[in-house]
């Protein structure tokens, strides 16, 4: 079997280590992602699975996230942002991919903002950007040949 064949374990975070993260935080005034990143040396996807393992939550990956559609008219893109998470729709199910579970005031001010039963999910930071920002380009894409072909129609009804 070649290197790039195997299987890497993945880092299982207990308890004891996720609430040392927490408090270490806390009192920096840090993200508990960024220290246990530092704690582990894993990158951002290989925290955002260790994390999502750790709390019972399942982690997507950013090709799999792409393949999802936003639910910008739920959560504006920008607000998401801000919080970290994004709302996409897999079929009639709404789903909230966030990327910091330890954000204990995410889930209900976003529960509160939408009336839906939420599935809840984890990515990591980086992915959910990227997300963000091609569903965001695409409709402006969208958006500006919708207008040209408008300005297009009422050129041609004028003449």
């Amino acid at each position: 079997m070649n290197a790039a064949a195997e299987l890497v374990a993945p880092v299982v975070l207990d308890d004891v280590t996720l609430a040392a993260a927490a408090a270490d935080a806390e009192r920096q005034g840090r993200s508990a992602l960024d220290v246990l990143q530092e704690m582990t040396g894993l990158d951002s996807t290989g925290i955002a699975a260790a994390v999502a393992s750790a709390f019972h939550y399942r982690c997507l990956g950013g090709a799999e996230l792409m393949r999802l559609e936003p639910a910008f008219d739920l959560l504006p893109s920008a607000e998401g942002l801000r919080r970290g998470c994004v709302l996409v729709r897999d079929g009639k199910q709404v789903t909230a991919v966030m990327a910091d579970p330890f954000d204990g005031a995410l889930r209900p001010w976003l529960e509160v903002r939408v009336s839906c039963v939420l599935t809840w999910v984890m990515a990591a930071r980086p992915d959910i950007a990227a997300f963000m920002a091609a569903r965001e380009q695409s409709t402006r894409a969208i958006d500006s040949a919708v207008e040209s072909a408008q300005k297009n129609s009422a050129v041609a009804k004028s003449l």
